[in-house]
């Protein structure tokens, strides 16, 4: 669709194609595994760590009430539905918040 509204016709021979077929669309991150309302797993204290990371909290790893909270203020900001725990919609939400990209082996390195 056009900045207009009117709808722009798909050409499959145009690798350049305005329709948005090629658009990225946004899928789980890596570094989340499964909805987590108290981490049991290390990938799942990873987890919460790279959200914590991301909302700018004291990191600990835990979901503790700081954590609970910022999560629900950004569920709420960014429509997602309101739990208070790292669900999938809100793990895509912070995976776009995240200034870095968390290497597996070295410290966070900064996407831009």
């Amino acid at each position: 669709m056009s900045r207009w509204g009117e709808l722009i016709r798909h050409d499959e021979e145009n690798p350049s194609c305005l329709c948005g077929c090629r658009d990225e669309i946004p899928g789980r991150p890596e570094w989340f595994e499964r909805d987590i309302v108290a981490p049991v797993s290390e990938g799942e204290h990873e987890a919460i760590r790279i959200a914590q990371r991301a909302l700018r909290i004291p990191v600990t790893g835990g979901m503790n009430e700081a954590t609970r909270a910022s999560l629900r203020g950004v569920q709420a900001l960014y429509g997602v539905p309101v739990t208070g725990f790292l669900d999938e919609a809100t793990a895509v939400v912070i995976d776009k918040l995240r200034p870095w990209q968390v290497e597996a082996d070295g410290p966070p390195v900064r996407k831009y």
